[in-house]
């Protein structure tokens, strides 16, 4: 009888956190003869938080996820394993 490989799946998983939301206080400089030869940006910016993302590619179908919280707890991490669980295969019952 041969296995059904139907449900498989080999996945990576990547988790960052404490990424910085940032928004730059001036707009870029545009290149001008003679005295901007290039596009600038100002070093200063507004820092408003910080968040974590969750990211995971199934390596057999190529579908990726990934979720974005403003809190980097237990709670998070497992109800976005839950979730990619049931994108990655919508007919398995997750517990």
């Amino acid at each position: 009888m041969p296995i059904s490989r139907k449900n498989d799946t080999n996945s990576s998983c990547d988790e960052k956190s404490d990424i910085q939301a940032i928004q730059n206080i001036a707009l870029d400089l545009s290149p001008s003869c003679g005295t901007y030869p290039y596009w600038s940006r100002n070093y200063e910016y507004k820092r408003h938080t910080t968040l974590s993302l969750l990211a995971i590619i199934d390596l057999l179908s190529g579908k990726i996820y990934g979720e974005i919280h403003n809190r980097h707890r237990r709670k998070e991490f497992i109800g976005d394993l839950k979730a990619i669980i049931n994108y990655i295969h919508p007919n398995l019952k997750s517990k």
